[in-house]
């Protein structure tokens, strides 16, 4: 062994001389050891020389990439010749791996409930230099959190035992009629599976009959023994007929309480005859049963069947954000029925056991219950399940174990920067209630890791949930016993196929229509694949977009107004107030999921994405010369009427009425402008306040239309102003075009008394209210209606109607142009009918928080 002088003199040669020697690429190893922290020892020195002599690098970028495999990336940078290995990238998917591991340690800690001083001390994660150093340091953090951790559970342990002492006659906790020992045995699981906050609050509320303070402390039903009997001989057994079953039967599986003696009758009754008496105890007999008395129950007839709404299924006080409606419809029907509409709902098939027609209907969001469920709910209490709340989590299970995984993940709140380390855990508690109503099984390690992947965005955390479980919708007996493991999601991660798909579900999900949203989302995602440290602005798109020192004003998209969609749909965060207009990443986990399908998938994508918006821009730019020369001529008309009537008041010498036409004639040419700006006008991009411009719209329309019916903008919605960003004069031409049908088809309503209605809202694009935000725009008009069957011609789902060869009013030109012009920024147009009778025509488009910096 060398003396520690002899080390520091060699390691201040070695830190001298080798950063300048040309040929150091031969000796990685040593490199490292220069360039690391620390004093470099003799002895480590002579085995990095000896490695550089027996495994000698081929050339300066295998001794970088060796480098780069080791972790020292500071090295690697420092290699003359080994520039073309890309160290920031390996910076990057390193720095992943730490900050995954450091947010799993961050979200245990919060789960055990640990001082907020304890969570803040975690290391930073960052690995630019040495990535041994991080992942040092994060191991004595966990060390530390562990620590912490096994103190605070014997702390509780110990709180648990004093609270039992202190009740007297606690029962055993195997007696599930006893609320205190299930409470006792919620207190250990939660202890045991390091939900330690959990705890906590379970300890401080006290016993209780409901300790469901996670899915853990909910025992799930036992299995009904008698499934091969018919449903007839099982009934007959709750009327008091005679069994072959044995005792177990009358202890086990017949009713104690009155709500469950009526549960199995109206169930009884219900197989007896099916009708809509019948459909309606049921549902009440459930509902009671659930907690939920005092609900009214309507039913209507279903193509044969029957359909009812119950509302003690869907547990929204303890998953506030599970998918189901709050009435989930209830379906019963004779034998060989099937329910002919989509879920969510629920089938009370009347058989002990499902057939494969039972089961194909989970594909469409139906979930099949078979009769036993309704048994094993009316059973008596066992162990953990016995209460009100706990039958109802054990129904729910029993539904979302046969539902699409879209159906049963709901919203969770948008991911706050400013949460603190509270949210860690309630996004954590939210998914492990999912997994469990899917019957998935899985570690709060792995609940951990889709979160950070996800950035703990909602509909990005679903449709990775649907890509993981295999199958959107389950089959045979269901989803129940599936496992997700931390291997699993690292091979789901590393199959670029799946990633592929992956990334585009994501991105039609969230921007379907918003062509730019989308290219510019693409856009981002690549530059972090080629220069991950590059500041997210329009700059930094026009660098990719187009040639070298381009005017970002010339880019195919309104960068900044696109970036800020993309921000508010979550995905990226955006500036401050009165900051420069840049963006970010909320966390790297997110950016690299969304960035998984690679370098060559992105670029194909970007490349697709600005043919289909060129596209979508010279069909708009052909049809709006055609929709303004309509305008002009509609302006012209207007303006030669009004000197007729200026020239016939001179004539007649009646001076009010040529002040009164002359005002009016000022009145027209202010209000229309000059033609030549209006052309100008049609590639002018602006910043656009809705309610503004559809209230001039609506004045505009009825001036100029025949004054049979009234036009008017709905009041109400949104007080603060709803803006989009695009070009003023083609959207104009859109809503002018179907206000026009509007008022066309209102004149035209028998008896007079035409209406048309402007409703303006402001809603999320996705159904249970977790994608991007959308302007809603109804034109609703009380006219006649669109007759059967041209609504799918309207709405571009088919060509034409055989048979019917009159149009309807909006079916021609107009329409198309409105829909070429309103997808070129980024909305929809869809054709509805109206409640009432008429039709609606209804928009949405991207709302935008703020357009280019400085216009």
């Amino acid at each position: 062994m060398t003396e520690p002088a002899d080390d520091a003199d060699l390691d201040g040669v070695l830190r001298e001389v080798l950063p300048d020697w040309p040929e150091r690429w031969r000796y990685p190893g040593l490199m490292a050891l220069a360039l690391g922290p620390g004093t470099v020892a003799a002895d480590d020195c002579l085995a990095a020389v000896l490695d550089g002599l027996a495994e000698p690098p081929a050339d300066p970028e295998a001794a970088a990439q060796a480098l780069v495999e080791a972790g020292d990336f500071h090295a690697a940078r420092r290699v003359p010749g080994g520039e073309a290995v890309d160290v920031d990238a390996a910076v990057v998917q390193a720095g992943v791996r730490i900050e995954r591991a450091r947010q799993q340690l961050l979200r245990q800690a919060a789960r055990a409930g640990l001082p907020a001083q304890a969570i803040a001390d975690a290391p930073p994660g960052l690995v630019d230099e040495r990535l041994a150093d991080a992942e040092a340091a994060l191991a004595a953090w966990t060390d530390h959190v562990k620590a912490l951790t096994d103190d605070k559970r014997g702390s509780l342990h110990q709180r648990l035992l004093d609270v039992l002492d202190e009740l007297p006659g606690a029962g055993a906790e195997d007696d599930p009629a006893d609320s205190t020992a299930s409470w006792a045995r919620s207190v250990r699981d939660c202890l045991g599976h390091g939900e330690l906050a959990a705890a906590e609050r379970l300890i401080t509320a006290g016993p209780s009959p409901s300790p469901l303070a996670e899915p853990r402390t909910v025992s799930p039903w036992p299995m009904f023994p008698w499934a091969d009997h018919g449903l007839d001989e099982v009934l007959s057994w709750y009327a008091g007929g005679p069994a072959s079953t044995g005792p177990e039967f009358d202890a086990l599986w017949r009713p104690r309480s009155e709500e469950g003696a009526e549960l199995v009758d109206a169930l009884h009754s219900l197989h007896q005859g099916l009708n809509e008496a019948a459909v309606g105890r049921f549902a009440r007999a459930l509902d009671t049963f659930l907690g939920e008395a005092d609900v009214r129950h309507r039913v209507r007839a279903a193509d044969g069947g029957f359909v009812t709404w119950v509302s003690g299924v869907a547990d929204h006080r303890r998953i506030p954000r599970l998918g189901l409606p709050l009435q989930l419809p209830l379906y019963i029907g004779p034998p060989g029925w099937t329910p002919g509409q989509d879920g969510p709902a629920v089938w009370l098939v009347l058989r002990t056991q499902l057939q494969e027609a039972h089961l194909r209907a989970a594909q469409r969001g139906i979930a099949p219950l078979e009769a036993t469920a309704v048994l094993q709910l009316a059973a008596p209490p066992r162990s953990g399940s016995g209460s009100t709340a706990g039958s109802r989590i054990n129904v729910l299970r029993a539904v979302c174990r046969r539902l699409r995984v879209r159906d049963v993940v709901g919203a969770l709140p948008a991911p706050d920067e400013d949460a603190g380390p509270g949210h860690p855990y309630e996004s954590h508690e939210d998914l492990e209630w999912w997994l469990d109503m899917l019957g998935v099984h899985a570690t709060a390690a792995v609940a951990d890791a889709l979160l950070y992947d996800t950035g703990g965005h909602p509909l990005v955390l679903r449709e990775a949930l649907c890509a993981l479980l295999a199958a959107d919708a389950p089959s045979g007996a269901g989803r129940s016993g599936q496992k997700l493991t931390l291997e699993v999601l690292d091979g789901w991660r590393a199959d670029a196929a799946a990633q592929e798909r992956f990334h585009d579900q994501v991105v039609d999900a969230l921007f379907a229509s918003d062509l730019e949203a989308a290219l510019v989302l693409r856009a981002v995602l690549y530059i972090r694949c080629v220069e991950p440290s590059r500041t997210l602005d329009a700059w930094a798109l026009a660098d990719l977009l187009l040639p070298p020192d381009a005017d970002p004003s010339v880019l195919p998209v309104a960068a900044d107004a696109a970036l800020s969609r993309v921000a508010a749909a979550g995905l990226l965060t955006g500036p401050g107030a009165g900051a420069p207009a840049t963006y970010a990443w909320p966390n790297g986990g997110l950016a690299a999921l969304l960035a998984g399908a690679g370098q060559d998938v992105l670029r194909s994508r970007l490349h697709s994405g600005l043919s289909d918006l060129t596209e979508l821009r010279d069909r708009s730019d052909y049809s709006a010369p055609v929709g303004l020369y309509t305008v002009i001529s509609s302006y012209g008309h207007k303006m030669t009427s009004d000197l007729r009537g200026v020239q016939g008041a001179l004539e007649r010498g009646d001076q009010a009425s040529v002040r009164e036409g002359l005002s009016g004639l000022s009145d027209t040419i202010e209000r229309f402008g000059a033609p030549n700006a209006l052309q100008e006008q049609l590639n002018a991009q602006s910043e656009i306040d809705l309610r503004t411009e559809l209230e001039r719209r609506c004045r505009e329309s009825w001036s100029n239309g025949s004054g049979l019916s009234e036009i008017a903008l709905a009041p109400g919605g949104e007080a603060a102003p709803i803006l989009v960003w695009g070009i003023r004069q083609l959207l104009n031409l859109a809503f002018n075009s179907l206000l026009e049908n509007a008022r066309r088809a209102a004149d035209e309503r028998d008896g007079g008394g035409g209406r048309v209605t402007v409703e303006l809202t402001v809603r999320r694009r996705d159904p249970v209210g977790i994608g991007p935000t959308v302007a809603r725009i109804d034109i609703c008009d009380n006219g006649a209606g669109v007759r059967p069957g041209w609504l799918p011609v309207l709405n571009n789902e088919q060509q034409r109607v055989e048979g019917d060869g009159l149009l309807p009013i909006g079916s021609g030109n107009g329409v198309r142009y409105a829909r070429d012009h309103i997808r070129r920024h980024g909305g929809t147009l869809r054709f509805l009918p109206a409640d009432g009778g008429g039709t609606v025509a209804r928009i949405e488009l991207p709302v935008t928080r703020s357009g280019p910096a400085g216009a």
